[in-house]
């Protein structure tokens, strides 16, 4: 069975079992739209990572400017960690770009990222950027909320750039 006949949710039940080697601190593991896990200090703690690919989560200048893609990708993120009943603090980024991409371009991606970041208070703490090998595409993080930018005609050839974030929070517990 190919994994587009798995599904996602096909392809977590078949790797879920046996993934805690130290399961004291976890409180909810695979599953679930984010990790929760205990501190030293006991508190618990969110992390969510969700990933975007050009031509399948946006498609620049046609759904989508640089400055969206960078926006919705941190949004994704943050609407994760909502649905945990927690509030945001930091996010680590992770980008793959093409050489070719323009840099101007790899700029107003971060600025949406930035001014999402911004609005809710959320702390950039740095990541992983590395090159795709896989020719040239455009690359973006599922955020949210459009705003401005320069659109730009399709993509030139047939990579893709991903891009993914990981987000931390405090969770706060509900009820009693």
């Amino acid at each position: 069975m190919n994994i587009k006949e798995l599904g996602e949710f096909g392809f977590i039940d078949a790797v879920k079992d046996n993934t805690l080697f130290n399961p004291g601190p976890v409180v909810i593991g695979i599953g679930d739209d984010g990790a929760v896990y205990k501190t030293t200090d006991g508190t618990e703690q969110v992390a969510v990572i969700d990933t975007m690919v050009e031509n399948s989560h946006f498609i620049i200048g046609k759904t989508a400017t640089w400055y969206d893609a960078g926006y919705k990708a941190v949004a994704s993120n943050l609407s994760d960690i909502a649905a945990m009943g927690a509030v945001p603090t930091h996010i680590i980024l992770s980008t793959a770009i093409a050489p070719d991409m323009d840099s101007a371009e790899l700029i107003e991606l971060y600025r949406g990222i930035k001014d999402i970041c911004r609005k809710y208070k959320v702390n950039i703490l740095g990541g992983d950027t590395v090159m795709s090998k896989e020719g040239h595409g455009h690359h973006g993080r599922r955020f949210r909320r459009g705003g401005s930018g320069e659109s730009r005609p399709p993509q030139r050839g047939t990579g893709r750039r991903h891009c993914s974030r990981v987000a931390y929070a405090r969770r706060f517990r509900r009820g009693p």
